[in-house]
């Protein structure tokens, strides 16, 4: 059977996979985005023994072409309140200036995060924040027009508050509800009267449940509706290092079904098209181990391929609008740091999404329907969700479809024949951990068997069959 790797000839049972002409979503623009990293970084120079300065990956032109190349449309960044706006009428804006520029001069769309920090600021602290005070709250409100005023014509999308504490009365930062959903009417209507083009969104929080509740709130609000142009949330599928690879991989349909459950019901409250942003992202949450800074190897191994190949296919099927990957100790989680600029095993993974099966603006994503029986996986929202060990998308674009089938098991090899009505011969294309760099570049071609192309894939694996040329 053609793409049975050496010694797996033996296989699991068939399963079947069969696209169908259903139009489940249209993908919009500025889908895939990272978090920025950057401006510089120090670096050790081994030829002048010395430490140098060197340029994060939006300003390396190398960086920007393997950006580009893997379907990166945006990025987003982090403008911290007390750093850009220590006192009342102070500001400094030399690190968001550069990096603004670095964005726009990569060609890609800026989404600025006015992230509010702590409760400390000029005046409060951790019991008792600064959003609790007028002075706080003017001062936040100055922040928001004098930034959008500078980046007026620059910053496409404006993202307000960064995992506000909406529930822990108990715990520091408290903010709740009702002063979260201020916070953001206070700097959406100064933004939107000095930019009307911009859009603006929030809160960046936990999943499905979090975000709806939160923008149920603001369309509650006079004009609420008006200002709210995104909801955005973030997915990590583990807190904990001890969670196993195959209780990470069940959770990757949180992806699709956290957006669809906003989507539905925000739908209930306005006829609006209101977007949907995954604005962080990544396979761990933990950042920390024994008190230093801590990456998750599977962060950036090739099974962290597979959990961004399928953060990104879910989140499509979802009709999640955009995607940012969160960073990781040493970069992006796709490419590292400087001087090496070294591309990270899951770069490889979205690469071949872009290049090879077409996830991008404009495509269609389309309905399959496959003999691969679902397992339940408790819900981001409430009860179960259905979860399999090969999960299968398809994806139509200028004619030409693509089928992508990703192998979540770490040992048994899955044979899939997978049904295109009206094609006789695909291309196929494989990522693996043996197989990074050339997972853009086919294997070969598969022609029509009985109405089926018969492949086989290869356990933690990314497999594309796509028609046309």
């Amino acid at each position: 059977m053609i793409g049975v790797p050496p010694g797996q000839e033996g296989t699991r049972d068939r399963i079947a996979v069969t696209v169908h002409d259903d139009v489940l979503t249209v993908l919009g623009d500025d889908f895939c985005g990272l978090h920025y990293d950057g401006p510089m970084h120090r670096s050790w120079d081994d030829v002048t023994r010395e430490v140098s300065q060197m340029p994060g990956a939006f300003a390396s032109p190398y960086c920007r072409d393997q950006l580009r190349s893997a379907g990166v449309c945006f990025a987003r960044v982090f403008v911290n309140q007390p750093d850009v706006h220590p006192r009342p009428g102070e500001f400094d804006w030399a690190t968001t200036d550069r990096q603004v520029a670095e964005i726009h001069e990569a060609g890609m769309s800026v989404m600025l995060c006015l992230h509010q920090r702590g409760g400390a600021w000029f005046v409060g602290d951790n019991q008792a924040p600064w959003w609790g005070t007028e002075a706080g709250r003017n001062a936040w409100r100055e922040f928001a027009r004098v930034c959008a005023r500078r980046y007026r014509g620059r910053a496409r999308y404006y993202e307000i508050l960064n995992e506000p504490n909406h529930l822990h009365e108990d715990q520091p930062h408290y903010m709740g509800w009702d002063m979260s959903v201020a916070l953001f009417m206070d700097a959406a209507k100064e933004i939107v009267a000095v930019a009307p083009d911009v859009l603006v969104g929030g809160p960046a929080t936990w999943a499905a449940w979090e975000a709806t509740t939160w923008a149920k709130r603001v369309l509650s609000r006079p004009d609420g509706e008006r200002l709210l142009s995104f909801v955005s949330y973030h997915i990590y599928t583990s807190h904990d290092l001890g969670d196993s690879d195959a209780q990470i991989l069940a959770k990757s349909p949180w992806f699709e079904e956290a957006p669809m459950h906003i989507r539905r019901e925000l739908s209930e409250l306005t006829e609006r098209p209101i977007r949907l942003a995954l604005t962080e992202y990544n396979v761990s949450a933990v950042s920390a181990k024994d008190g230093k800074p801590f990456t998750d190897p599977r962060n950036v191994n090739t099974f962290g391929g597979l959990l961004t190949a399928l953060a990104l296919l879910h989140s499509a099927r979802g009709a999640c609008d955009m995607t940012a990957h969160f960073g990781t100790m040493g970069g992006f989680g796709v490419i590292r740091w400087p001087p090496e600029y070294q591309l990270r095993r899951p770069y490889h993974a979205v690469r071949l999404l872009y290049e090879a099966a077409g996830l991008r603006p404009g495509v269609q994503v389309l309905r399959v329907e496959t003999t691969e029986s679902p397992k339940p996986v408790k819900s981001c929202v409430r009860g179960d969700w259905p979860t399999r060990d090969v999960e299968a998308f398809a994806l139509r674009r200028d004619g030409d479809t693509s089928v992508v089938l990703v192998n979540k098991s770490p040992k048994q090899a899955v044979a899939v024949a997978v049904r295109i009505p009206g094609i006789d011969e695909v291309r196929f294309y494989r990522y693996t951990s043996s197989r990074l760099h050339d997972a853009i570049h086919p294997l070969g071609s598969i022609e029509d068997s009985e109405g089926a192309f018969e492949t086989t894939c290869p356990p933690y694996s990314l497999t594309v069959l796509r028609t046309g040329r």
